[in-house]
């Protein structure tokens, strides 16, 4: 199947489901006008501000745009007029969810829409309604913490030119001595060591570092000029460096290589927030049969932190945006609580906002955004360690 029937085929399904859930949310504006008890109220607002969140995070990730502008006005209608119980905006809202059903029902019929033509029609509603950005943002990062030993500056340059994917935060040693002095005082993900090293070789530095930080987690890349005899690498295995790259024209892609396989090795569970089941529909129905690791799908509701604790994973793909998530503490509280060893890679229908952009600098390994992630999400994902079956 084509990445077009796919979207196509998800699209329709989106079409099919629309209507009735529309239908639902219609009466329950209705039935706004019914209710005096405050409690009801705000509880049937919050209701709604849910669905049409949930509603424009599906249209999102297939690519109708509109039905997302949609939503995204009624978002605003709703939390700038909560306080009014909303009564004053019913005939608004009432108003665009006949134009959503419209929209789905007009593609379904003849599985296209013309935009400019529907804008055109409904251009009272539409007036005020912005389209979302279409920036296809995406943010990605894997820090690796590195001490260069020896290494000439314009291989380090070299060496973060080509790990487009890698962020490399590197610290520079230009003996042995002054590098084991370093570990006393920071910690490393990775040391990248030449062979000749004043005052010693880079067989030895590996020997020394590793037995002196027994306790510290890091590994190590020797980078001689040409294959090195085997009489001079130690029996205890646990001594000898972790990968040997011949400095030679494949040496910058098996050095990302490397880096990349320090995640890849420890994905063996995936987690799946979100607060709509279309979404966590279309993940699973994409993920099935594509990777070869534990995959869970679940929806924001009860205790969120004990259900992630009870899975224990090891990356966590979530939305951003769910109105019973506080994402930020939610991130803060699982990266605390594991040691940052739960990975956390984000999907939303915007990845430039700055709660997004916290999040980044925060540690996420990634932030995309829905419309331009779904296609690819198997390759995106891969590119994170998560285990991929050979098709």
């Amino acid at each position: 199947m084509s990445d077009y029937d796919f979207i196509l085929e998800l699209q329709l399904s989106f079409c099919d489901a629309i209507a009735p859930r529309i239908d639902e949310i219609i009466q329950e504006i209705i039935n706004l006008e019914k209710l005096n008890n405050v409690d009801e109220i705000q509880t049937s607002i919050r209701h709604l501000l849910g669905e049409f969140h949930s509603i424009k995070g599906s249209s999102s990730a297939i690519q109708f745009k509109t039905i997302q502008s949609l939503c995204h006005k009624v978002e605003d209608i709703i939390i700038e007029n909560k306080d009014l119980n909303l009564k004053n905006q019913i005939e608004n809202l009432l108003k665009y969810c006949d134009v959503i059903t419209e929209y789905a029902l007009t593609f379904k019929q003849k599985r296209y829409v013309d935009d400019a033509l529907f804008l055109s029609k409904h251009r009272s509603v539409f007036e005020k309604v912005q389209p979302p950005k279409n920036s296809k943002a995406e943010k990605r990062s894997i820090t690796i913490k590195v001490l260069a030993v020896g290494i000439p500056l314009t291989i380090i340059n070299n060496l973060k030119k080509y790990n487009l994917d890698i962020k490399l935060d590197i610290a520079y040693s230009n003996s042995s001595a002054d590098a084991l002095s370093r570990f006393s005082i920071e910690n490393f993900d990775l040391v990248i060591s030449s062979y000749f090293i004043d005052p010693i070789d880079g067989i030895s530095f590996c020997i020394a570092l590793k037995n002196q930080w027994k306790d510290k987690k890091f590994k190590f890349i020797l980078l001689p000029s040409q294959e090195l005899n085997g009489n001079l690498f130690p029996q205890d295995t646990r001594l000898l460096p972790d990968q040997i790259i011949i400095k030679d024209q494949k040496m910058y892609q098996l050095f990302s290589e490397f880096c990349l396989s320090l995640f890849r090795s420890e994905i063996k569970k995936i987690l799946f927030i979100d607060d709509d089941p279309t979404i966590l529909e279309i993940y699973k129905s994409i993920l099935e049969d594509a990777v070869s690791c534990e995959t869970y799908f679940i929806s924001p509701s009860g205790d969120l932190v004990d259900n992630i604790n009870k899975i224990s994973p090891d990356l966590i793909v979530s939305d951003v945006n769910m109105p019973l998530v506080n994402i930020d503490e939610l991130f803060a509280d699982i990266s605390l609580a594991t040691n940052k060893k739960t990975k956390f890679i984000f999907i939303t229908g915007d990845a430039d906002t700055p709660l997004c952009q916290d999040l980044f600098k925060n540690g996420a390994l990634a932030i995309f955004e829905k419309s331009s992630i779904i296609n690819d999400l198997v390759d995106h994902l891969a590119t994170f360690g998560v285990p991929v079956k050979k098709s």
